[in-house]
């Protein structure tokens, strides 16, 4: 088995950064990313920063997003709309500290010459319009994707080395930031910045109390569709396999991490998926859960199938045993670092899932004796 050398990173202390690097704890805070767009990953990297943030005390924090109302409604913070630019420039004008990301910021575009605009506009107004206007610029636990366009990624490169400080959330990130001459630091991804919920307290929460059935096992299923049609039809079939296989010793929970409904969605494969099954017990976890709560529900698994990154981070996280399958370099950079082998999506099998399963369920089968 590989070495576990993720175990070894630390968790980025960013109010203490910013404390030494103003030497203030009430402060104007603005924080950029890809929030309130009803992803799971991204809402507990910023709900970790919230976190530190409140080590701050008297801060101001305002959340710049796509979707802020969602984001004001789930994180109880001020938010404005990245679209609200008179806003946006007012808000930076008041604003000592600045924060962009975490999370997969820089990615491929899918929309032409409207998807190049956007990433222009987004760069311009997360980090060049504040770095012009003298702010203190953090880009924290950042996650560059294998498929990010050249030209943007070359425009990042330029704008990195001019703001406070860098860091990155996994290897990948962290040796191509490395090789353009960024002064990058490799700590854990942020969401480890959120606690969780002990198994005793949120096993009491009616949701479960309702659906949970201590004399069988719990597998937690977050996936997301693969994007060829062949490989997705013989994976949803490989899944069904298995948990037809399971029905009667466990109960299975599907987890959409990626739900909002402007795209074809986690929640709209699982759907599908659930079509498919006969006599097997499943339950859908809710959508608009609080990140803390509903990855502190990986608590009350005993096997995981993961291809979502923040799936594999807090079953990771609980050390709850699973099978990590990886469709980005930001999945494999993970499992690699913390010792698991990366599945592609054609090598997803109902026997190979079944062998990982057994190897892996025997350490908390006990509960259930």
């Amino acid at each position: 088995m590989k070495k576990d050398t993720y175990a070894s990173l630390k968790t980025f202390p960013l109010a203490k950064k910013i404390q030494a690097d103003l030497h203030r704890s009430a402060l104007q805070c603005m924080v950029f990313g890809n929030f309130g767009a009803m992803n799971s990953g991204d809402e507990a990297i910023l709900a970790g920063q919230l976190e530190e943030l409140k080590k701050l005390r008297g801060s101001d924090i305002t959340v710049v997003s796509r979707f802020p109302s969602e984001v004001a409604a789930l994180h109880g913070v001020k938010s404005i709309s990245m679209f609200s630019l008179i806003t946006i420039l007012k808000a930076l004008w008041r604003t000592q500290v600045v924060i962009v990301g975490g999370g997969g910021l820089f990615c491929k575009n899918d929309r032409g010459i409207m998807g190049i605009l956007f990433q222009l506009y987004t760069l311009y107004f997360y980090l060049i319009t504040p770095l012009l206007l003298r702010k203190k610029v953090y880009v924290i636990g950042i996650g560059v994707y294998r498929n990010t366009d050249k030209y943007i990624l070359a425009l990042v490169l330029k704008i990195l080395e001019r703001v406070s400080l860098v860091t990155a959330r996994d290897v990948h990130t962290y040796k191509l930031l490395h090789r353009g001459s960024i002064p990058v630091q490799l700590y854990k991804d942020n969401s480890f910045l959120m606690p969780t919920y002990p198994f005793d307290q949120l096993i009491k929460a009616t949701f479960f109390k309702r659906r949970y059935n201590p004399k069988k096992l719990q597998i937690g299923i977050a996936v997301k569709k693969p994007g060829e049609k062949g490989i997705s039809e013989r994976f949803l079939q490989e899944m069904v396999t298995f948990m037809q296989r399971h029905a009667k010793k466990a109960d299975f929970w599907l987890y959409s991490l990626d739900a909002h409904s402007s795209y074809e969605n986690d929640e709209i494969f699982n759907k599908l998926l659930s079509s498919k099954l006969h006599n097997v017990t499943y339950h859908f976890m809710p959508t608009d859960w609080h990140p803390k709560k509903l990855f502190s529900s990986f608590g009350l698994m005993d096997f995981f199938i993961t291809m979502r990154l923040h799936a594999s981070i807090f079953s990771y996280r609980q050390k709850i045993p699973f099978v990590g399958i990886s469709y980005d370099i930001k999945c494999e950079s993970f499992l690699s670092s913390i010792g698991k082998k990366a599945y592609e999506i054609q090598d997803i099998t109902a026997s190979l899932l079944q062998s990982e399963f057994k190897s892996g369920v025997r350490k908390r089968a006990y509960a259930h004796s």
